[in-house]
């Protein structure tokens, strides 16, 4: 199946059973289930397996200590509870920039801090995963030990549980049978699967609810809210009465399974969901609104802008300066050539998702420069991409630079993009630069865009050749009418949430 087939299956399967009535914990347990289905169906069907914490008792001793060591040496931005009130942030732990002082800047949260700082709105992130970058740009405060330490509640709840507490049983059980005889897992989807999600965010949201009570934030904030620990924030807020709000971070069209065609929610919305999506234009707020009319008091869509983008166009923010000698080995490299940046994604990754690139490299023009851009959760796999790469062509190409580049500084020096499915579509747009999608996926999430000619969609690497000469020679433009939100909009929703 491709992932947008996936995705109509869960919605038939989300209009064939009372998914709205699935409680658990007092939580409607359905975005958990739809959206950790979806992925387990893409994973099955990629070489990429979901990432997995080591057990190692050498592997826990090291985060530890790297852990105490960043709260040590970072101390000045290491969080205090004294200052309640304000925002409260939950980063993905992975989108940083490295400021030319050496600073780690949250590319989704940061822009957020600034912002609502104009505002007199005092921050603080919570960073998640054992990555532990210091020195950070902003106050915040390191908290995978204490989610690690949650899973002790975790395993008390799926120890404890009763089957016979779940009065939807059976017609859960209906629901697994018939999603085992659509795919052949290699290891079958069983209730205690979906248990082990429920109750993971369920003890999630009981680490995040302290965090709440002790920052007594007046709005919370997540990158990318169907993430485990984002669902779990959005559980906490909702029970606290405090505003949850989804930072745009990428595509959420209406072919997303977070984000389009939620086809059966309760009159009380889902706690799972937040409150509020921050969103970078119209396009992304009707996805929104095409589903929440009657739910607005719950979910609703707030036009922001790309507040990343929009900072790092304001030259008063010195901190967001390429770091000195970036922009001319860039200009070096590209000079006098036509340059195409490619950008990667980790579930789309195999050499089978990448043949058609490889096509296309290797039956490229000699002065064509190629820029191969692997997602911020690839880079363990960058020697790998590069002999792949260098196997089947020796035209020019450049991983190193177009990996570690700030992603706006990069794009500025480009001609042409060319994705699976990235959201980097968008953002290529606002500079101007047309992109073209080879993947189903691609043409169903930017439908919209493609049709009214503000990028294209090939799945035969022939064309795709052919549309980047006609690039070059500048016989094949896209139409710009990418409205970029104002400063009025972003103070509105400063203020709305």
């Amino acid at each position: 199946m491709q992932s947008i087939d996936i995705l109509q299956w869960i919605k038939a399967l989300e209009s064939k059973y009372d998914v709205d009535q699935w409680v658990i914990k007092n939580v409607h347990i359905w975005p958990i289930i739809r959206i950790r289905l979806y992925y387990k169906c893409m994973y099955e069907q990629t070489e990429l397996k979901p990432a997995t914490s080591s057990r190692a008792i050498s592997s826990i001793l090291k985060n530890h200590l790297n852990f105490i060591k960043a709260s040590i040496y970072d101390k000045k931005n290491s969080g205090s509870a004294k200052k309640k009130g304000g925002a409260l942030l939950l980063s993905n732990g992975v989108s940083y920039y490295k400021t030319s002082s050496g600073c780690y800047y949250d590319k989704f949260c940061d822009p957020v801090i600034e912002t609502l700082k104009k505002e007199n709105i005092h921050s603080h992130i919570l960073t998640p995963l054992h990555e532990y970058k210091y020195p950070r740009f902003s106050q915040g405060s390191f908290i995978q030990p204490f989610l690690d330490f949650n899973k002790i509640s975790y395993y008390r709840y799926l120890l404890t549980h009763r089957e016979k507490d779940i009065h939807f049983r059976d017609e859960l059980q209906q629901f697994i049978d018939e999603v085992n005889s659509v795919w052949t897992f290699k290891n079958a989807y069983t209730l205690k699967d979906i248990l082990k999600d429920v109750y993971y965010i369920y003890s999630a949201s009981r680490t995040f609810k302290s965090y709440l009570k002790t920052f007594k934030p007046s709005m919370a904030f997540s990158v990318c809210y169907y993430s485990a620990n984002a669902m779990a924030l959005n559980l906490a807020c909702r029970e606290l009465n405090i505003p949850s709000v989804d930072i745009q971070h990428g595509v959420q069209f209406d072919a997303h399974i977070a984000y389009g065609h939620w086809t059966k929610v309760p009159q009380t919305g889902y706690a799972a969901l937040p409150r509020y999506f921050w969103c970078w234009s119209q396009d992304e707020a009707d996805v929104i609104n095409e589903w929440n009319e009657q739910l607005t008091k719950h979910h609703q869509a707030v036009i922001t802008g790309n507040l990343w983008l929009e900072q790092w166009r304001t030259e008063a923010y010195e901190w967001l300066k390429p770091a000195p000698g970036t922009v001319e080995r860039l200009e070096n490299k590209r000079a006098g050539k036509f340059n195409i940046l490619i950008t990667l994604q980790p579930i789309f990754s195999s050499p089978k998702d990448l043949a058609i690139l490889l096509e296309c490299i290797k039956n490229s023009k000699p002065d064509w420069q190629w820029w191969i851009r692997l997602h911020p959760l690839m880079l363990d796999k960058k020697e790998q991409i590069k002999t792949l790469f260098s196997e089947h062509s020796t035209a020019r190409i450049e991983v190193e630079d177009a990996s570690s580049t700030e992603l706006f500084t990069l794009l500025s020096k480009m001609d042409a993009h060319i994705t699976h499915s990235s959201a980097t579509v968008l953002e290529a747009l606002e500079f101007g630069i047309p992109s073209i999608v080879f993947s189903p996926m691609g043409k169903a999430l930017y439908e919209r865009k493609i049709n009214n000619r503000q990028m294209f969609f090939s799945n035969q690497f022939e064309d795709i050749l052919n549309h980047l000469e006609l690039l070059q020679e500048g016989r094949l433009k896209i139409a710009l009418n990418h409205k970029r939100a104002d400063g009025e909009l972003i103070e509105e929703a400063a203020h709305c949430s």
